[in-house]
């Protein structure tokens, strides 16, 4: 291998998945929506004679989770009418990272705006794939994992739906990074990494096992100091979006509770009234089974490091923080009905923390396999995903 080409390899990765993230927004813009840039958002209908509190037209469709940050983009302090796009203003204004960004680098232009949550979109993917390939060839292993674990499922998801939670994960990613440096400098840049994820979506804070126990063993009594970074900046800003949002009612993760699974089987009992499909009940169980099988793996990994630490042995924090993400997925199954594509953006960061701890030689062989197979899983529906929405010009 010619001297400082295996350097260079990450930067490449990055490059090309820069490109396919390009080529995947750019055909679902004109092939899906007319050439219409607001179209990815997915604006929802607000009701007779209201219209959207945006300064550009918008292209109004079923509704998801992106035209929350295309309008807080626009009024991410909510200082104008523009709240009353968001259906629980206080729940998403806490996920201000991207939208923050966008509206500072537009400079004051409505187009460009728009425009810089796009780029951000495809840094953000490009930068996951990027860390990954770093890692990947710090470990000796081939950096082109890059490309599988930026542009799986979750990645692509995002790409198409406009949603910032590769941009969590890249965070998160840029975290392990830093604190693979063993430096003062990189554990600043750990923290502020947390910081931003946390900003990006509450829950980022599922990796303080990686970042705390990390600090706790560097800096023994002084972690706190550290932490005091991210704790601090995201109460602020949580307590400034209580204060500006002032209402009398609070948001509420009530669900009900019931068995592990429930909301999946939901999921495809309504699948199933609502298409004969036999294509597409097969890629729905695909999806559900593809990342069933990563919480299992997760909790496993997380029941693992819960008995060491029982025992009084040392804790893995990375696979403490994968074991918490896989809990997180399995509350989601308990009653919450969503699109089986959903969990693949929700559970993004848990299958890219599995691929980076594959990747260390202390994992487990079945633990390394296993994860990879998922990544693989993942990249191959992902591709299928992507081409499929293309292809049918699915919103």
């Amino acid at each position: 291998m010619p001297e400082g080409s295996g350097a260079r390899r990450p930067a490449v990765v990055a490059a090309v998945v820069a490109l396919v993230a390009l080529a995947v927004i750019g055909a679902g813009v004109f092939r899906t929506h007319d050439g219409d840039w607001t179209g990815p958002f997915l604006v929802g209908e607000r009701g007779g004679e209201v219209a959207w509190p945006l300064p550009v037209a918008v292209q109004v469709s079923s509704g998801y989770d992106g035209q929350f940050f295309l309008a807080l983009a626009f009024d991410p302090f909510l200082t104008t009418g523009m709240v009353e796009a968001l259906d629980d203003a206080e729940y998403r204004a806490h996920r201000i990272t991207w939208s923050l960004a966008a509206w500072s680098f537009g400079l004051g232009s409505a187009p460009l705006r728009i425009a810089m949550l796009y780029a951000l979109l495809v840094a953000g993917v490009a930068a996951l794939g990027y860390w990954i390939a770093r890692l990947s060839s710090n470990h000796g292993e081939s950096p082109w994992w890059g490309i599988a674990g930026a542009l799986g499922l979750g990645g692509l998801v995002c790409l198409q739906r406009m949603l910032p939670d590769v941009l969590m994960a890249s965070f998160l990613a840029a975290m392990v990074v830093c604190l693979a440096r063993r430096s003062r400098g990189g554990d600043l840049g750990a923290t502020v990494c947390f910081t931003l994820a946390v900003l990006q979506k509450e829950t980022a804070i599922l990796a303080l096992p990686q970042i705390g126990l990390a600090l706790i063993e560097r800096h023994k009594g002084h972690a706190v100091k550290w932490l005091a970074v991210p704790v601090v900046t995201v109460a602020g800003w949580w307590g400034y979006v209580d204060r500006a949002v002032a209402t009398d009612g609070h948001f509420s993760l009530a669900i009900p509770f019931s068995y592990p699974g429930q909301g999946w089987f939901a999921a495809m009992d309504l699948v199933l009234e609502r298409s004969t499909d036999l294509l597409r009940l097969t890629k729905d169980c695909a999806f559900l089974g593809l990342h069933a099988v990563a919480i299992l793996l997760g909790l496993t990994l997380g029941l693992s490091q819960l008995a060491r630490a029982m025992r009084g042995w040392p804790v893995h924090g990375l696979a403490a923080s994968i074991g918490l993400f896989a809990l997180l997925g399995t509350f989601l199954s308990l009653q919450v009905w969503v699109e089986p594509w959903a969990y693949a953006r929700v559970l993004l960061p848990l299958l890219m923390l599995l691929l980076l701890y594959s990747l260390e030689a202390t994992a487990e062989r079945w633990v390394r396999l296993s994860s990879k197979g998922v990544i693989l899983a993942s990249f191959l529906g992902g591709s299928l995903f992507a081409l499929r929405n293309i292809i049918a010009a699915v919103p």
